[in-house]
């Protein structure tokens, strides 16, 4: 924030006094504690309420995000959090006014449960962004990262290990009780909140929706590119990460209490060796999270909430940088890759998606081919199917599929990978955007903006700018293209989605 023009201003809470800052019309609160320090004796425990505190807590500079490990995507998408520790639990609120009652929107960022916090610049900046455009209250948060917020302990270790493995969508859960405790005093609705979030962040929005503690916390909810409910883990699986963790830490079971003396950052730094076992995921452990988000949805728990969701048309790119064959791949290469996706179906995938693309006039090289399978496989139908659910039990459920492929980043070579359209959401990166692309990556930007702001306010995505979004469901599957020209399309790139189904139900 611009030091030129700013002003004092002090919010109550439930906790103590606060005060923000304010600057051309939006106040802004950094580094809100929301829980207790998760350290010492609370690593690995569920969050605690935060102690008041007498006079007034200075509010003006972002607390610390998690200690995490390294983005192995940071020259592509750069994360940026320059002050790190295990006693993360802050959040920080923008808004226009401390009167009034807006709708809440609470983002909770991605960052494959090891990176990122809600201070990261593109959600500093593009909160006020959104505050401004929309008068709208906007939230972060940071919550815990790896294994301080991820580890399933109790599966393999009993009372040596209780955690939950879901320490960290607790640690979210706790921001949205400050939400709702304490938001009034800051010019928002409690009874109106959305939560929203990409990638492993919308894998916690899914996560949430099934969770039956969540309830009236949030009551409009948007999924970025998660592969939804087929990223919540088992403990059996989890218990597989925690066998790794021990064995980097040189621990067995009945010593796996010594991971609190172990220090955080050391604990970060297992970080690469959790993703090698399968990675931090949130674990359906019976409890706080019953049973997966699909089977929560058939359930009924999900009645009533409205949704967006959607994914990128190239999710697969970005991962595909770590993994240097994928440049070179044959047709032999491809087909075995393609049976491990579709085992006994390996050539039919191939066939499928080679005539498919070629019929809509996209590329057909094996490394396109593959990286379109896996994206459709682990983000697309996955997406696709929850959306088919909650529109059983919810009318008011959106998709979309971002197709805007023109970033300059390595080449063009990209295009619509995952992770490109959060700054559209909040505010575009200059080095993602080539100036001959920049008006119309512009417009989409605000189109984008007022989609979610518009959905925030009333549950319907539509404005003035944007085409009629019709909801999705599973016989006409209305998808809202976002790109230069915005369009619905019905059941688009409808025989690869239903490739997968079919492989699902059989």
């Amino acid at each position: 924030m611009d030091e030129k023009n700013v002003s004092t201003i002090i919010a109550d809470s439930n906790y103590g006094r606060i005060q923000g800052r304010s600057q051309n019309g939006i106040s802004v609160f950094r580094g809100i504690p929301f829980a207790k320090p998760p350290i010492g004796p609370l690593r690995f425990r569920a969050p605690q309420a935060p102690d008041s505190w007498k006079g007034v807590r200075p509010a003006t500079g972002f607390g610390p995000g998690c200690v995490q490990g390294v983005n192995p995507f940071q020259e592509v998408i750069p994360i940026n959090v320059p002050y790190t520790s295990e006693d993360c639990l802050y959040l920080n609120v923008w808004t226009p006014s401390l009167e009034g009652s807006r709708p809440v929107m609470v983002w909770i960022h991605g960052g494959g449960f090891v990176v990122g916090a809600g201070s990261e610049d593109v959600y500093a900046q593009g909160s006020e962004i959104l505050a401004r455009r929309g008068d709208v209250v906007l939230v972060t948060l940071n919550y815990r990262l790896g294994a301080l917020g991820f580890l399933h302990g109790k599966t393999l270790c009993g009372e040596k290990l209780d955690s939950s493995g879901n320490e960290g969508v607790l640690d979210q859960l706790a921001a949205l009780r400050w939400v709702q405790e304490n938001i009034s005093s800051f010019g928002g609705d409690p009874s109106n909140v959305t939560i929203f979030g990409q990638s492993a962040g919308a894998i916690c929005v899914s996560a949430i929706l099934g969770m039956p503690s969540a309830k009236g916390l949030y009551h409009r909810a948007i999924m970025e590119s998660s592969g939804t409910a087929s990223q919540l883990i088992t403990p059996e699986q989890a218990s597989l990460v925690t066998v790794a963790i021990l064995k980097a830490a040189g621990l067995t079971a009945d010593k796996a209490s010594k991971l609190r003396e172990i220090s955080a950052t050391d604990l970060a730094g297992m970080g690469m060796t959790a993703i090698l076992a399968g990675g931090f995921f949130p674990v359906i452990d019976g409890e706080m999270l019953p049973r997966s988000t699909y089977d929560a949805i058939r359930d009924g728990e999900t009645r009533g909430v409205p949704i967006i969701i959607g994914t990128t048309v190239d999710e697969q790119k970005l991962f595909d940088i770590l993994d240097p064959s994928i440049a070179s791949l044959d047709e032999a290469g491809l087909l075995t890759r393609a049976e491990g996706m579709a085992p006994g179906h390996g050539q039919s995938a191939a066939d499928l998606y080679r005539n498919a693309r070629r019929s809509r006039g996209e590329s057909v090289t094996p490394p396109d081919l593959y990286s379109a399978m896996q994206t459709d496989k682990e983000y697309r139908y996955p997406t696709m199917r929850l959306g088919e659910l909650q529109a059983q039990l919810t009318p008011d459920t959106y998709a979309y599929l971002f197709t805007w492929n023109k970033s300059p980043v390595m080449g063009g070579a990209l295009g619509a990978f995952h992770g490109i359209d959060v700054p559209f959401q909040f505010r575009l990166d200059d080095n993602w955007f080539c100036p001959e692309a920049r008006a119309g990556a512009e417009t989409l930007s605000r189109k984008i903006q007022d989609a979610w702001l518009a959905f925030a306010r009333t549950g319907n995505p539509s404005h003035t700018n944007l085409p009629s979004w019709i909801p999705y469901d599973a016989n006409r599957r209305a998808t809202m293209i976002l790109d230069e020209i915005c369009q619905v399309q019905d059941a688009p790139r409808e025989q690869e989605r239903s490739f997968w189904q079919s492989l699902a139900e059989s």
